[in-house]
């Protein structure tokens, strides 16, 4: 039952670990979910004034400063449909390739799509035109260091936590099912030491089940004693028959008398 217990506390605390990863991993997808339409919205209702998507130069500002906002985005970059950074919060990125890991990303969604990169998230998802068109695509790459230390940080506090809550839970219970199974056990433990005892009691004051043992015990003595009885009497009865079977005269006749 303690062992049980331990593992019980230990198996929730790994439940709770989880949930609670989990749910930083929901908040922040939808933080940069909101951020990502947010931007890719704003672009939109330039593209849909006639702009091309290189001439929109407020783009630039806004993602700079989306990122400002949001220490868990690195980067955010703007891209043409040839796959080309336009506009980029690294400004050294700008007109350079994505990355095939991107391209293959894009291809096998369709829409909004996920990369993963090393220590790094990256959501995008395609700018369209008023005709639903794609002209280019947005994406986030947000960092995984801060999932990564809260994760840490509630393993440091869960870990300590649940190891004493799961060492009391087994002591209390353990402690608890000894004392019930002590308690459960005493009327055994008077008849095992009520039949051990050289001169049993079988007093009024004891309880029924001691007292039908020892009855049991001295009804097994009586027979037993009646048994041995029996046996030494058979033992008697064969003893005497052997006697009975040899008569005085019946002894061989001496050397002497056969001589004469």
């Amino acid at each position: 039952m303690a062992a049980t217990t331990v593992l019980g506390v230990v198996l929730a605390a790994a439940l709770i670990f989880g949930a609670l990863d989990r749910l930083r991993a929901s908040a922040e997808e939808a933080n940069t979910d909101f951020v990502l339409t947010q931007l890719r919205q704003s672009i939109e209702a330039s593209v849909s004034l006639g702009l091309p998507l290189q001439d929109i130069r407020v783009a630039q500002d806004l993602i700079e400063r989306a990122r400002a906002a949001h220490r868990e985005i690195l980067a955010i970059e703007v891209y043409s449909v040839s796959g080309v950074a336009v506009f980029n919060t690294d400004r050294g990125a700008l007109g350079e390739a994505i990355s095939e890991t991107w391209r293959e990303a894009i291809d096998r969604s369709g829409g909004r799509w996920r990369a993963e990169e090393v220590g790094a998230l990256v959501i995008g998802e395609p700018v369209l035109n008023d005709f639903g068109a794609p002209v280019g695509g947005i994406a986030v790459t947000v960092s995984l260091a801060e999932r990564d230390a809260h994760a840490s940080e509630v393993r440091a506090t869960l870990v300590p936590t649940g190891l004493v809550a799961s060492l009391v839970a087994g002591a209390i219970v353990g402690g608890l099912g000894y004392a019930v199974l002590w308690w459960a056990g005493r009327d055994f433990r008077a008849v095992a030491a009520a039949l051990q005892a050289e001169r049993p009691s079988d007093r009024t004051a004891a309880p029924v089940l001691v007292r039908e043992a020892i009855a049991a015990r001295r009804h097994i003595e009586g027979k037993a004693g009646d048994l041995y009885a029996l046996a030494a009497a058979v033992s008697a009865l064969d003893d005497a028959d052997a006697w009975a079977g040899s008569v005085p005269g019946d002894a061989e006749p001496s050397i002497g008398t056969d001589a004469r």
